[in-house]
């Protein structure tokens, strides 16, 4: 067994999970690239390319979830904080979203 094999066997399995997706996928894309330029089959290669793309689907779907997770608790905590405040005009609040993105919660 190669090396890149075993590199991704190794995220696969991994037990320590404190390494970041932004980490995890950089390194995949670093194997990806250890493909392209290994010197094996053409069958192999195209097996090692369709295991890494497996594995960042599986990881996409995961930070997919996970984002999608952090939106619902924001939305349900706005709702609350609106519930809990029927007559103020406006509310100000900081949500630890962890994320970029927006959410606009409407009367």
């Amino acid at each position: 067994m190669n090396t890149i094999s075993l590199s991704a066997d190794a995220f696969v399995n991994q037990k320590d999970k404190s390494i970041s997706v932004k980490e995890l996928t950089r390194s995949i894309n670093d194997l990806s690239d250890d493909v392209t330029q290994a010197n094996i089959a053409h069958w192999k290669k195209d097996e090692l390319r369709n295991l890494l793309k497996a594995i960042k689907k599986s990881v996409d779907d995961v930070e997919r979830n996970i984002k999608n997770a952090v939106v619902n608790d924001v939305a349900e905590a706005s709702k609350k904080l609106i519930a809990d405040r029927p007559n103020a005009t406006f509310i100000v609040h900081e949500f630890h979203a962890y994320s970029n993105a927006k959410v606009q919660q409407k009367k």
